[in-house]
């Protein structure tokens, strides 16, 4: 329990600097400043006065968003009041905390779980997070929750899931991607692999043997599915979502080509919609905003191009990717702080403080006191993380074994980091969230005596 009350302890106190520095934004969600909230919070007051899941005035349908955070919002009430909102999503962080302590426990002893619980307890961007109605801490909670319950890491290799399992860690996970649907096929990426290995591999071939690797895409494809049907009955489309396509157009793509022309996102943007004759990012976002195209007509002319735009400039492309990944891995999100504590933060390139200008030092040293604390917390965490990250994947790589855990967690981070890229060259931190569980699992694995191949018994847990 220690792992996840340490976590929800440091959320409380964050609370409490949030009350004291800018009372009034506990008391108006709408304050905050992340066009996503907006629309989560239009469709949660939607849902909650008129029944309706809508963003616009005249109740018309919603087809961008998937329903399930927007429902919560409406239950708790945080349309409104956001308190127990924000109350909810600091008990979802500290009990995502407590699985992926308890899950390095299991696999790597006491040590590693101390190091991934301190680090994670140090990663004040996701307690920012519970302060502001997105997401990404709903559904990492139940991520981690469908995780845990598949006996993650060793699956999709290990054997042993049972039919209840599967069954249970289907729906969570299913649930994960009705709130935000960045895992959407990382569930059918484990199944096939599971399937592959146990047929062809594993001692045991038996068809009954692979009833929980059936069952766990059936439980997982419930709810998507009925989404799905739900929109392809509305607007004639049989997607979940329409945001996988817009990324890759509007952000994957357009990276390559701000990277190619040097321009910002926006000039990258404007020049593919005059180039391929797609529509314009706002409009694909909120297509009731114009009467001229149906929003089938704009879906279809953003994914009869998507694939021409992503692969115009190649090389660029991989690059743009490249700087996505590590700008995600860098990003200190102090502004997200700022805008908690209203106090404003003073931007400073990162090329100016490498190169030591003193000018650039001095502005940094401006800022009030928080972001220097914020900062100093960001500094300690990033780099013991990413050397402990280092040293894992060098101990990995020298382990001949080859344990059955190394896949699952390899998948998960390839899948982690594909989403990343979906993101192009603009990506935040906030990209990164489906790949968290494998990199701190992967820190704790840098000071383990132990691999990934067996589970050890959990005694004096932390967790």
């Amino acid at each position: 329990m220690l792992a996840g009350l340490g976590s929800l302890l440091i959320s409380l106190l964050g609370m409490a600097a949030i009350a004291l520095c800018n009372p009034d934004y506990l008391s108006s969600p709408w304050k905050n400043q992340y066009p996503d909230a907006i629309d989560y919070l239009t469709l949660a007051e939607g849902i909650a006065t008129k029944g309706q899941f809508s963003r616009t005035a005249d109740g018309r349908p919603d087809f961008l968003r998937t329903p399930l955070y927007p429902i919560i919002l409406a239950a708790c009430g945080a349309h409104r009041h956001p308190l127990i909102l924000y109350l909810l999503q600091c008990g979802m962080l500290a009990a995502s905390v407590a699985m992926v302590a308890r899950t390095t426990r299991t696999w790597l002893g006491y040590p590693s779980a101390l190091l991934a619980t301190v680090l994670l307890w140090m990663e004040y961007r996701l307690h920012v997070m519970c302060f502001q109605a997105m997401s990404e801490i709903a559904s990492l909670f139940f991520l981690i929750s469908g995780l845990s319950v598949l006996n993650w890491p060793s699956f999709p290799i290990k054997p042993g899931l049972t039919l209840t399992k599967s069954l249970v860690a289907g729906a969570l996970l299913g649930a994960s991607v009705m709130i935000r649907p960045a895992i959407l096929y990382l569930p059918l990426v484990f199944t096939g692999v599971a399937i592959v290995y146990h047929r062809f591999q594993s001692n045991t071939r038996s068809r009954t043997a692979l009833v929980p690797f059936v069952s766990f895409p059936i439980a997982y494809l419930v709810l998507p599915t009925i989404w799905t049907l739900r929109n392809w009955v509305l607007f004639g489309i049989p997607m979940l979502t329409p945001v996988s396509a817009h990324n890759l157009v509007y952000f994957s793509g357009a990276g390559a080509w701000q990277f190619k022309y040097g321009v910002e996102r926006f000039e990258a943007q404007d020049m593919i919609v005059k180039q391929f004759s797609i529509p314009p990012y706002t409009t694909a976002q909120n297509p009731y905003s114009q009467n001229r195209l149906s929003i089938r007509e704009i879906e279809d002319s953003i994914r009869s191009k998507r694939l021409r735009i992503l692969f115009a400039h190649p090389l660029s492309l991989v690059a743009s990717s490249s700087i996505g990944i590590v700008k995600a891995s860098m990003d200190h999100s102090l502004d997200s702080l700022g805008h908690l504590l209203n106090i404003t933060w003073k931007n400073v390139g990162a090329s100016e403080l490498i190169r030591l200008r003193r000018t650039a030092w001095q502005r940094l040293l401006a800022n009030e006191w928080p972001f220097l604390v914020g900062l100093v917390l960001y500094a300690l965490q990033s780099v013991t993380l990413w050397v402990a990250v280092a040293v894992g994947v060098f101990k990995a790589f020298r382990n001949r074994k080859r344990p059955s855990g190394f896949v699952g967690l390899g998948l998960l981070l390839a899948y982690g980091y594909f989403i990343v890229v979906l993101f192009g060259i603009d990506a935040t931190f906030r990209s990164t969230i489906v790949v968290l569980p494998a990199l701190y699992l992967l820190a704790g694995y840098a000071i383990s005596k132990s691999d990934l191949s067996n589970e050890r018994p959990i005694r004096g847990s932390i967790v």
